[in-house]
């Protein structure tokens, strides 16, 4: 489990994406074919599959264009429609950072999981990954 623990000094943060230098990244630009452009996002919707250990998706509106309609302030015309979701952060498409799961007490490359709070990780979070440029294989089942 600890083969890359260290491989990139103490303080590495991005793990195997160090294998994602400059080089790779120069390599991934000329395998380009065609300039489509393929979405990866999932669409958010209150029935999406979310595992039933987890709450649903939910969806509120605080302001739309019935509020309008029934007299509500329009300070210089401006109207908004405002809405609010509130869902589990494993519905969705996402990439994982490195503080998301961990054995024995201990994250990659022996980080505490003190590090990992409820307010955010203090090492290893997405932040840590950057940009993530390569060659990629798309599954679409």
């Amino acid at each position: 489990m600890t083969d890359n623990w260290g491989r990139w000094g103490e303080d590495d943060q991005r793990g195997t994406l160090n294998h994602i230098d400059e080089t790779v990244v120069q390599m991934a630009a000329g395998l380009v074919v065609q300039g489509r452009v393929l979405s990866l996002a999932q669409t958010i919707f209150a029935g999406m599959t979310i595992p039933g250990h987890r709450a649903g998706v939910m969806h509120f509106m605080g302001r739309d264009g019935g509020d309008y309609a029934s007299g509500r302030r329009r300070p210089g015309g401006f109207q908004v429609a405002e809405d609010t979701i509130v869902m589990p952060i494993h519905a969705g498409t996402h990439m994982d950072a490195l503080c998301h799961c961990w054995r024995d007490d201990t994250l990659f490359n022996n980080v505490s999981q003190n590090e990992v709070r409820s307010n955010g990780a203090a090492r290893l979070g997405i932040d840590a990954a950057g940009p993530v440029v390569t060659r990629g294989v798309l599954l679409d089942f």
